[in-house]
């Protein structure tokens, strides 16, 4: 069994499309808002996610957005009939307003039910321009163009859950930054190693996410961890011992080492290979 670095970027999360298509891990669904199907996405970690059909049983047609822990960038799946192996290519989002964003997409099939799933990763700056906006163009391996307003009210929902789950984890306002809630300058990837994965999770065969609050002191050292997001105890104790070791984050001028000015949100994905 061969151990892989064990914070890559999330994988991909599955759309709620017309025909069902069972993600492994399942997503939680957690109700509609309007039209929009409002779930927990398992694929990314734990994070709120919205998720609309645009077609029919006979040529399904969809898109979902979903937050990245308050990053200032969103996820953005398109839903589209269609095969073949997996791909990757120009792809992107435009406002029929001016505003557009490029990025690479990457798309992968579902041959059981003929479906296709792109993915792309856009700047929320892009969306500033909605209200001016009539429409919506999304390029992930297909094209899409849907209503700004529908795109609105999808970002929204979002935003209210991701601030829902944010206080349910304890994060204080005040303290963390939803537009970097860890700064950019600071490798986090950096504080794990393979060489870290616990022996008893390895002989287990435990994978997993794991996120954890830190809070941390004017001298940037981290004084606390608590996990938000679970993978077992083994995998949760390793991530919070190893972030109160090795992390470190820049310090605060003129603030005290022993008092806590803000909180970092550290997602660690810990993942096994079979050789």
């Amino acid at each position: 069994m061969s151990l892989k670095e064990p914070v890559p970027p999330p994988a991909p999360a599955t759309l709620t499309p017309v025909v069902p298509v069972a993600p492994t891990p399942p997503d939680v669904p957690l109700g509609s808002i309007g039209n929009w199907t409002l779930y927990r996405a398992a694929q990314s970690r734990g994070l709120c996610g919205v998720s609309r059909n645009y077609g029919t049983l006979d040529a399904p047609a969809g898109v979902a957005f979903e937050d990245t822990f308050g990053q200032q960038v969103v996820n953005v799946y398109l839903l589209s009939k269609g095969g073949g192996a997996e791909a990757a290519g120009d792809g992107g989002l435009a406002l029929d307003s001016g505003a557009h964003a490029d990025a690479v997409y990457r798309s992968v099939s579902d041959p059981a039910h003929s479906l296709r799933f792109g993915h792309i990763t856009i700047d929320n700056s892009v969306f500033d321009g909605l209200e001016s906006a009539k429409t919506v163009q999304i390029r992930a391996g297909g094209t899409m163009r849907i209503p700004a307003q529908d795109v609105k009210a999808g970002l929204a929902a979002v935003t209210a859950c991701r601030d829902r789950t944010f206080a349910s984890w304890g994060l204080d306002p005040k303290l963390i930054n939803y537009g970097h809630p860890v700064p950019m300058e600071v490798n986090v990837g950096s504080w794990f190693s393979n060489d870290d994965y616990p022996p008893a999770a390895v002989r287990a065969g435990v994978s997993g996410n794991v996120v954890m609050v830190l809070d941390v002191g004017g001298d940037g050292v981290i004084k606390a961890c608590r996990v938000v997001i679970s993978a077992g105890p083994d995998l949760d104790a390793t991530s919070c011992a190893l972030a109160i070791r090795r992390g470190r984050l820049p310090p605060s001028a003129g603030k005290r080492a022993d008092v806590i000015v803000s909180q970092a949100l550290v997602p660690v994905r810990w993942q096994l290979y079979a050789d």
